[in-house]
């Protein structure tokens, strides 16, 4: 699970969902999306419920290949914040 910051990575690690990273902000990279392509055939992006969530799922969407993108942002939605949810 990528989250966006520090706070929701650590409160989930102290939920027991240990398999969390901070992307520390919504930038990801085409250098950052391969490295964890190496190490897992999907990620779910739990970012934050507001439009720089959204658009940051959306690019993640476009640059992870051959894997799977499982999105829980939904601005507008009723979504809960990630650390609110645990």
């Amino acid at each position: 699970m990528v989250v966006e910051g520090y706070f929701d990575c650590l409160s989930l690690h102290q939920a027991g969902i240990e398999n969390v990273v901070a992307s520390c902000g919504t930038s990801l990279t085409q250098q950052q999306v391969g490295i964890m392509a190496r190490y897992v055939p999907e990620v779910v992006m739990n970012y934050d419920p507001d439009a720089a969530g959204g658009i940051a799922q959306g690019i993640l969407s476009g640059l992870w290949h051959g894997g799977v993108v499982y999105g829980l942002t939904g601005a507008g939605l009723g979504y809960i914040h990630p650390v609110r949810k645990v």
